[in-house]
């Protein structure tokens, strides 16, 4: 499986953070995208959650993840919660944060995957099937200022949507599912393209400190750019 990742960020002083890393190690192939939205001002708790993070995945040692492929989501999921907790503290003990910074990302290992949101995030799946678009919002009504976290396998030809409510409350399903169909997003430029043109609809409505991460999968060797 192979994958690409368009992204937006509309510029202001709360907007949120978002982190994009992909790389790949000998075979296996890497992907961590996630936004980071805080409560506080200007942004920064956002920011200092997306540098812990970002710090966490730089600093992993594959070679041990990679020996244990059977539980690596597992150990992964792990990790990942302790990160967050961890910087959650130092944010409340700083007097950053005013709240729990809210949360929508991905981390991708192989074919498998690792999802988490908090707070006023949402992360869409946009899927084809019986000939139709298709989104379904994943990972919601859980307790409130809950981290939740889900996993599975990566599937062709479906796009994953990691947006925070700002963006989504101003645009309607059938605007996301016309412009971030699968056949739209077939590339990372056209991907890019589709996704700035709705933020930029989202903002004539009035929209402001918006931030979204679409991830698009394609059977190896079909990445365009």
């Amino acid at each position: 499986m192979d994958f690409f990742a368009a992204h937006y960020r509309q510029q202001g002083e709360n907007s949120p953070s978002l982190l994009l890393q992909q790389y790949q190690y000998r075979h296996t192939q890497l992907f961590f995208g996630c936004m980071c939205l805080g409560n506080g001002k200007g942004g920064r708790a956002g920011g200092y959650m997306s540098e812990r993070l970002l710090a966490w995945f730089r600093g992993l040692d594959l070679r041990k993840l990679l020996r244990n492929r059977e539980h690596k989501m597992d150990m992964l999921s792990e990790m990942l919660t302790g990160v967050v907790g961890d910087t959650d503290k130092e944010l409340l003990d700083g007097g950053l944060e005013e709240g729990k910074v809210g949360l929508a990302g991905i981390l991708c290992v192989e074919d498998s995957y690792l999802l988490l949101r908090r707070g006023r995030t949402a992360i869409c799946l946009i899927n084809t099937s019986f000939g139709r678009t298709c989104l379904r919002r994943l990972l919601e009504g859980g307790e409130e200022g809950a981290l939740e976290k889900g996993q599975g396998s990566l599937q062709p030809h479906i796009g994953l949507l990691f947006a925070g409510e700002s963006f989504l409350s101003h645009i309607t399903e059938p605007m996301i599912r016309e412009g971030l169909s699968v056949s739209e997003t077939n590339t990372e430029r056209r991907a890019e393209r589709h996704l700035t043109e709705l933020a930029g609809e989202a903002q004539r409505r009035g929209a402001e400190n918006m931030g979204a991460i679409l991830l698009r999968t394609v059977p190896w060797g079909e990445a365009g750019r």
